[in-house]
């Protein structure tokens, strides 16, 4: 490989790198958030940046427009994605030494409650009948917001007489080498075949325009819908998925398996989705003699 110099080159090599190892998804997610970095520092030698040039930087680029710091998650995100840059450079020699040595990152925060029935009745009541079918479905499935905006109708397939979506492109494909694999059960089946219609093609689920969902437009519709109903900022899409491994768990008391209907490589990640039933935990409690 010929010797890169400026940041300009240096992302659009790795970028590369990401576009043939990894998913669209998170080729999407670093072109994202390197994009400020190559805005800073586009034109600049890389290895002539300073430590102190990439303090200040992050220290920028964590506050939003209105002065307030942004959702640790993001500023974990933008971290991650200059520490992956760098640590490429230095595994294509590149890179002689670091710029940056790893990075304190923030916490990303910890979903502590699900929605409540009240809280989801008006969420669907003010919905429309494809954002209702979608957001069903995500509860239902487990699925990631992204899994079931991508999924079209050619992912359904019969598997050894099961019912499923398999996805090859996924978050988790690189660790575990493999498809996920999203079983349909009966409502979840009801709730696509209420999708599809008479459609042999294009996306499981199709957006009020008769579109393509995207994970953005989703969270963007969700977020619009909590707002109008003045709901707590803490409802976030994503809990559909912290629901369903609660109920997940507390049916079948097995984390393995909850893992699994995740598409998780860890259950250490899996831990963090399951919530306690505090009424089970004072039963449980109360068994003991």
């Amino acid at each position: 490989m010929a010797k890169l110099k400026t940041v300009r080159e240096f992302v659009s090599k790795y970028l590369s790198h990401v576009k043939a190892s990894k998913n669209a998804s998170t080729l999407k997610t670093y072109t994202k958030n390197l994009k400020p970095f190559l805005q800073q520092f586009g034109d600049r030698d890389f290895t002539d940046i300073e430590l102190f040039e990439i303090e200040e930087y992050f220290d920028q680029v964590k506050l939003k427009s209105d002065g307030t710091e942004k959702a640790p998650d993001t500023i974990r995100l933008l971290m991650t994605a200059f520490e992956n840059l760098q640590r490429w450079g230095l595994d294509h020699n590149q890179l002689r030494e670091r710029i940056a040595p790893p990075m304190k990152k923030p916490k990303g925060r910890r979903r502590e409650r699900l929605p409540n029935e009240e809280e989801r009745d008006l969420l669907l009541s003010a919905a429309s009948p494809a954002f209702r079918l979608i957001y069903k479905a995500l509860r239902q499935s487990g699925c990631r917001p992204n899994e079931l905006a991508r999924a079209t109708i050619a992912d359904l397939q019969t598997v050894d007489g099961a019912r499923l979506i398999v996805l090859t492109e996924h978050k988790t494909a690189a660790k575990t080498g493999e498809a996920r694999k999203i079983p349909v059960g009966a409502k979840l089946g009801t709730l696509i075949a209420a999708s599809i219609g008479e459609r042999t093609s294009g996306p499981l689920f199709l957006s009020p325009r008769g579109k393509a969902w995207t994970a953005e437009s989703l969270s963007k519709t969700f977020r619009r819908l909590r707002d109008r109903n003045r709901l707590a900022k803490d409802l976030v899409l994503y809990l559909t998925r912290h629901e369903h491994a609660t109920q997940v768990y507390a049916n079948t008391k097995d984390i393995h398996a909850t893992a699994r209907a995740l598409g998780h490589s860890s259950i250490q990640t899996t831990q963090r989705y399951v919530k306690d039933n505090v009424e089970e935990l004072t039963t449980n409690q109360d068994c003991v003699e």
